[in-house]
């Protein structure tokens, strides 16, 4: 059975808009505005990363196959596709580059009636077309649904495998929708907030500062800036300012006058100012390098499910 892109659609998780070309649909994880503000930071083409979107569903089918489209949307030339049935990881496709156009065919595993979920690519862009399913197909709604704002850690660098980013972890074992609008190598600006975002979240993550520190801004004002102007936004949700996790190799280091804890201090200074709950993330990822994609601060699929694990146990001390 053949579905149409307008069918498709229905069983894509969060997205806020979307563009056709040559009959394939590519979902956007940022408004326009948005886009036109990341181009002209430098940001391009990043924000064609289709970080933490998949397409889920019921199904008692045994095989997909849909025609793909990747463009790049990182500083990475790669690009991964997860299945889960049943939220057992039964399929990964892994290539070497972003730029590149095919088949995918998926033979699933399990036979019967059966949760499928099709993660795509954290660090690069993709389009879909001709998506065929030899089965019935009906939508798996999830229970909840959040924003998470943040850095390429919680875009998701460097995992072969999309659904072990933290957030995505989370976003699974919290049967929660998440619309990922993070970016590798930002920082707290306020600009990127658009308060006409069509995205209704039940709560807000933010996760920034390790870049912050290494570019030696000014934390106190960027933060407080930022903080103010995404409480004016969601005045009645609830936000949480992550800390940012270890970073190996940098200690003594102190950049514009201030070491990293120093600026996690800042943070939560900022943050409790404008009634932003704060979360230290600080020991959620062991401090070894084996858990660690470059040893030092991007965790690897290890590291993420620590990292989740923890944020998954602190966040439920505080959700409403």
């Amino acid at each position: 059975m053949k579905i149409s892109n307008e069918q498709l659609l229905n069983y894509f998780s969060s997205y806020i808009y979307y563009e056709e070309t040559d009959g394939y649909i590519f979902p956007k994880r940022f408004t326009k505005k948005q886009e036109e503000i990341l181009i002209n930071r430098g940001f391009g083409p990043k924000q064609n990363a289709t970080a933490s979107m998949f397409v889920e569903f019921i199904t008692d089918a045994t095989e997909i196959t849909f025609d793909y489209f990747v463009c790049p949307g990182s500083s990475k030339e790669c690009f991964n596709i997860d299945v889960l049935e049943d939220g057992i990881n039964t399929f990964n496709y892994h290539h070497e580059d972003s730029n590149e156009k095919g088949i995918m065919t998926i033979n699933l595993e399990k036979t019967g009636k059966k949760k499928v979920t099709i993660y795509f690519p954290n660090l690069a862009g993709i389009g879909i077309k001709n998506f065929q399913i030899n089965g019935m197909i009906e939508k798996y709604g999830r229970n909840k649904k959040f924003l998470a704002l943040g850095d390429s850690i919680t875009q998701g660098y460097v995992t072969k495998h999309p659904f072990l980013t933290y957030i995505n972890i989370f976003a699974k074992e919290l049967d929660a929708y998440v619309l990922n609008q993070s970016i590798g190598g930002d920082v707290f600006f306020d600009g990127n907030l658009d308060e006409n975002l069509p995205f209704d979240p039940d709560f807000i993550t933010v996760a920034y500062g390790t870049n912050d520190w290494s570019k030696q801004l000014n934390v106190k004002e960027n933060a407080d800036k930022y903080f103010k102007k995404l409480r004016k936004i969601y005045a009645n949700k609830q936000i949480f300012a992550l800390l940012p996790i270890f970073r190996g190799g940098i200690k003594g280091d102190i950049r514009n006058g201030y070491s990293l804890e120093d600026i996690r201090a800042q943070i939560t200074a900022c943050a409790q100012r404008h009634n932003i709950t704060v979360i230290n993330c600080i020991d959620f990822v062991p401090h070894h390098q084996d858990y660690y994609w470059d040893k030092t601060l991007h965790p690897n699929e290890l590291g993420f499910t620590f990292y989740a694990s923890g944020l998954f146990e602190e966040l439920n001390k505080h959700l409403l």
